[in-house]
């Protein structure tokens, strides 16, 4: 068929694909151009309906970087309230008169307010307890860390790993209660260390032995911690306190620890020229027997 003759059988798209042009309006009508082909076909056929005001266009030299819109109605112009009565949001500004609503800064009112009446939940008794608020938070340090820090130098495997050399290597940023030592990269953990962290898991510990060093767990309080980890804020280093009973347990060498750390600190203070508590006389069999008697 050529572009003078129209068949019978053919529908309107075919038609209009036979001209290389077609404009969409929706999927039921169609915006055909004015040619003398079309003067016989009647012009209600191709008129779009009212409510659109656009048209898809099916060109390929119709769309292009600077014709591309939002759809009509998608964007529209911020209201300025308070610009006169000729708004409509002019004075009060669409707030009316007084209230709390008509303040700015005004907030809902918290969740539970009943309008100044004691609210329900302050008529219902508390139920049960929580120890939140004495909960010890580790901060964990994998294999794999470790080994990237002493693989780039920050870190020297020959001399013992504390919480203290962790921090100032930047490994850890900040320490609250303690550190654990996790398992992740044990596969490929190569070195032997001796490392005191707060403390372990089983996987960790296991490849730290397979390769010849050792994990000693010790604890401290926050105030041992401060004093660890930042030893120039304090005058007087004090000494470690005791674990709590629950964890006595998981410390089995704290008795130990207690006493070469004290008496390091005590060594420290008579070198500064700081005066060192007295350490008690050891306990005979006869002080003993006075204890009793009195």
């Amino acid at each position: 068929v050529g572009i003078g003759a129209r068949s019978p059988n053919m529908n309107m798209f075919q038609l209009t694909r036979q001209l290389g042009r077609v404009s969409l309006c929706n999927a039921h009508s169609f915006i055909l151009p004015r040619t003398s082909l079309f003067s016989k076909i009647p012009s209600t056929i191709f008129t779009p309906p009212s409510i659109f005001s656009r048209s898809i266009t099916m060109k390929a030299n119709d769309i292009a970087l600077n014709t591309l819109r939002d759809n009509p109605g998608a964007k529209t112009q911020k209201t300025r309230v308070g610009r006169g009565i000729g708004s409509g949001k002019g004075k009060t500004a669409g707030r009316g008169h007084g209230g709390a609503k008509s303040r700015s800064g005004r907030a809902k009112p918290a969740p539970g307010f009943e309008g100044g009446q004691t609210p329900l939940y302050k008529k219902m008794r508390k139920y049960g307890f929580t120890n939140a608020m004495f909960k010890r938070v580790m901060v964990p340090l994998n294999l794999n860390q470790l080994q990237f820090q002493i693989d780039a130098g920050r870190i020297d495997p020959s001399q013992t790993i504390t919480m203290h050399t962790l921090h100032r290597a930047n490994a850890i940023t900040k320490i609250s209660h303690g550190v654990k030592l996790l398992g992740v990269g044990a596969e490929h953990f190569k070195y032997p260390i001796n490392i005191e962290v707060t403390d372990c898991s089983a996987t960790a510990r296991e490849a730290v032995e397979r390769n010849g060093g050792n994990v000693k767990l010790v604890y401290y309080n926050r105030l041992g911690l401060r004093a660890l980890l930042f030893p120039e804020k304090f005058d007087v280093i004090p000494q470690l306190a005791r674990p709590p009973p629950k964890l006595l347990p998981k410390y089995p060498e704290w008795k130990e620890i207690i006493a070469q750390r004290n008496e390091e600190v005590r060594r420290r203070r008579v070198a500064a020229g700081l005066p060192v508590a007295k350490q008690p006389a050891p306990r005979t069999e006869s002080s003993k027997e006075a204890t009793a008697e009195q």
